[in-house]
């Protein structure tokens, strides 16, 4: 009903700016842009995909609890911020969330959002596109809006983008870079992406970080977004076996249950774990297969 009103008064096709508590999992304040369908979803259901922040938790609790998680496509914050409010008071370590966010606006709607909910220890913010080498990408945010126009969400685009759609540029760095420059803590336990098909080329920019650390990454790595990319099972399975990963795909809709991945047809949200610490996550494995 809320949706439909917001429809109605023209506010999905501008950039109308509320102030909320948003309920789910934990209460937290944030800023919402009600022409982004992902904020305005988040002010209908008191939360954005409100497990997910939980799932983070047990993974870095059950990794060890000794490093941050990295949120990387945080866009305004709405996973960073219950993850920080969750395990930020299990532990001293700060900062427990280093957020990364190349778009402008969503990053800077992300630091409001950050500082509505006093975590500027909790949460380290970057903004910066993470892929597989340094470089300079074009990405497209939703409705085309242009730098200044509003957030939303976002996707690098594979090719030169068509005349009619706006592209933002954005440079790009590797997750082993930060670390050496110490950008990014010394230390990562848990590795969240969603970068709409950008997923695997983020992890191919971090070898170094996954040997060394061996963090437990749960993604998106939605197949059609990855063809976009020129990617999909084949190189998902070379770089998860080069680094020592089992890949494991998400079995029921409610819930996080994980079956071991075998080959394409894995639709959407994966977990890799590092396959000599398998034994510390079996409460989220399921052995049985399709």
């Amino acid at each position: 009903m809320l949706l439909a009103v917001l429809t109605l008064s023209g506010a999905v096709r501008s950039r109308r700016l509320v102030e909320t508590t948003l309920r789910f999992p934990v209460p937290f304040r944030a800023q919402l842009n009600l022409g982004s369908w992902l904020e305005r979803l988040a002010l209908v259901a008191g939360g954005y995909e409100d497990q997910l922040p939980g799932l983070l938790g047990e993974l870095w609790q059950h990794a060890g609890g000794e490093g941050c998680v990295l949120d990387v496509g945080a866009n305004v914050g709405l996973i960073s911020i219950p993850t920080a409010l969750a395990i930020g008071k299990e532990t001293r370590l700060r900062p427990v969330v280093c957020a990364i966010e190349p778009v402008p606006d969503n990053f800077q709607a992300l630091e409001g959002n950050v500082s509505r909910n006093a975590l500027r220890e909790e949460v380290r913010l970057l903004q910066v596109a993470l892929g597989e080498k340094r470089g300079q990408v074009r990405i497209q945010v939703e409705g085309g809006r242009g730098a200044g126009e509003g957030t939303g969400t976002a996707n690098v685009l594979p090719g030169p983008p068509p005349l009619r759609e706006t592209a933002v540029p954005v440079e790009v760095e590797t997750i082993d870079r930060l670390r050496e420059q110490e950008l990014v803590p010394s230390r990562v336990s848990v590795i969240k992406l969603d970068t709409d098909g950008y997923d695997l080329k983020v992890l191919e920019g971090a070898r170094l970080t996954l040997e060394r650390d061996r963090p437990a990454i749960f993604g998106e790595f939605d197949e059609h977004s990855l063809a976009k990319q020129g990617q999909g099972w084949t190189e998902l399975r070379t770089l998860a076996h080069a680094s020592g990963y089992g890949v494991f795909y998400k079995a029921v809709r409610a819930g996080w249950r994980f079956r071991p991945a075998t080959g394409p047809g894995f639709g959407q949200d994966l977990l890799l774990l590092p396959l000599e610490a398998l034994g510390r996550f079996a409460w989220c494995l399921d052995d049985a297969r399709d």
